[in-house]
């Protein structure tokens, strides 16, 4: 597997882990945990994001291979735009809620419909995505060129 599918996966477990945290929080009504560990939450995503945006969509997009099959550079384009509507959406949730009292009744079904778009977003990118670039590296110039 290669490192930047590594390093995006554990990101992505980090993210689980604190979503969990919040859950429990949650249940038990520390809000001000909630505020804190969502804070911890927006930090690693937006570092998650970074480095997608920054490096993992452009290094695929570029990949001679993926060039060569369009109905897979579109699905990969489409990963991408769809990522960044999401982003948009979440980064406004925390907008909403960052350095504020949280009041459960308004919070609670927000964060449960923003745990199952990053849910379902998690296990396609790791079902789909991940799989296709990892084909596409061990396939690629560098991999032919050690071989």
């Amino acid at each position: 597997m290669p490192k930047i599918v590594e390093t995006l996966e554990t990101q992505h477990g980090l993210l689980q882990t604190v979503v969990a945290e919040i859950d429990h929080a949650l249940a038990a009504n520390r809000m001000d945990e909630v505020a804190a560990k969502l804070s911890r939450m927006r930090t690693a995503l937006e570092a998650h994001l970074a480095l997608e945006n920054a490096e993992f969509y452009p290094a695929m997009v570029g990949m001679a291979e993926l060039q060569q099959q369009p109905q897979m550079l579109q699905i990969v384009k489409l990963f991408d735009q769809n990522m960044r509507v999401i982003a948009d959406g979440v980064i406004k949730f925390f907008d909403r809620y960052a350095g504020k009292p949280i009041e459960r009744a308004r919070f609670e079904p927000e964060w449960r419909s923003l745990v199952c778009v990053l849910s379902q977003r998690i296990e396609d990118e790791e079902r789909t995505l991940h799989p296709i670039h990892t084909r596409l590296a061990r396939s690629g110039p560098v991999r032919a060129a050690l071989t």
